[in-house]
């Protein structure tokens, strides 16, 4: 997924031939003159009507491409097409979670912009952008305190840290209960 950037906005046509699509985006509309190697092009999802899905496309050389494109999306916001690096699933739901800090930025009239799984956003004569973090509406942290069995283990598990994630501070304790060597 690293190498993918997705194609928004491109109507979709019978037979179409998806990679002479995306060459002629990066050549026509982003001027992007370099010979360009794709590994795999095609159509996202199922198709419906009134909707045109996005183009996934693999590239060879990502790194090249990937920088200019990126910076020269401005160019394609009058021609109603759009390119966004691909994400992981769990930076979609991570990025789905903070939709309320979104709205929340946006409505306070900041400028709002995603990177990745983090949200960022700057003050109108700012110069540089801020991440938000999970602070809610009153200003208070998220914070859970648990205890634990196995305090190493769960620290490891790929799933408890996603979930912590969630949370700005995090309180882990291991009780040890020693066993009585007293006869009663």
């Amino acid at each position: 997924m690293r190498e993918n950037l997705l194609f928004y906005g491109c109507p979709e046509v019978l037979n179409e031939n998806c990679e002479e699509t995306v060459k002629s985006i990066i050549s026509k509309k982003l001027r992007i003159v370099e010979n360009i190697t794709l590994d795999r092009v095609h159509r996202l999802g199922k198709p419906s009507n009134g909707k045109c899905r996005p183009i996934v496309a693999k590239f060879h050389y990502y790194q090249l491409v990937r920088t200019t494109a990126i910076t020269k999306t401005n160019d394609l916001k009058t021609t109603g097409l759009g390119i966004g690096i691909q994400q992981t699933k769990a930076v979609l739901q991570q990025r789905r979670e903070k939709n309320a800090l979104f709205n929340r930025e946006k409505s306070a009239g900041k400028q709002v912009k995603r990177a990745g799984a983090k949200l960022l956003s700057r003050e109108n004569g700012s110069s540089q952008f801020k991440e938000v973090t999970h602070y809610d509406k009153e200003g208070k942290l998220n914070v859970i305190a648990w205890n634990v069995n196995g305090l190493a283990r769960k620290i490891n598990d790929v799933d408890f840290q996603e979930y912590a994630k969630k949370y700005d501070l995090i309180l882990l304790s291991e009780n040890w209960l020693k066993k009585s060597s007293a006869k009663h």
